[in-house]
C-alpha cells in the first residue's frame, strides 16, 4: 500500500435526510481520523441537505471512504484528490 498521503475533497449530497443521515454520520465517524474539516449546509426549500469534506490521507483511504458513502441509498458523492503529496 502507498503510504503517500494526499489532500482531497468529498461532497456529498442527501436526499431522505431522516432515514440517510445517521448511515452518513456513522461511516464519517468511523473514517474520522481522515477528516480534517466539514461543512453541512440544509437546503431545505428543495429537501437536501449538503455536507462538504476537506480529507487528508492515503490514496486508498479515500478512495474507501468515498466508495462507503456512496453506497449510502439516496445519496449523490463527487470527490477529487489533489497530485501533491504531503509526504
Amino acid at each position: 500500500m502507498d503510504s503517500t498521503k494526499h489532500v482531497g475533497v468529498i461532497a456529498i449530497i442527501i436526499s431522505k435526510r431522516e432515514t440517510t443521515a445517521p448511515k452518513v454520520n456513522q461511516i464519517l465517524t468511523n473514517h474520522g481520523e481522515l477528516i480534517i474539516g466539514r461543512l453541512g449546509l440544509p437546503y431545505g426549500d428543495h429537501g437536501l441537505h449538503v455536507i462538504s469534506l476537506i480529507v487528508d490521507g492515503e490514496k486508498e483511504q479515500l478512495q474507501g471512504l468515498a466508495a462507503e458513502l456512496t453506497a449510502v441509498p439516496d445519496t449523490i458523492v463527487e470527490s477529487t484528490m489533489s497530485p501533491v503529496c504531503l509526504g
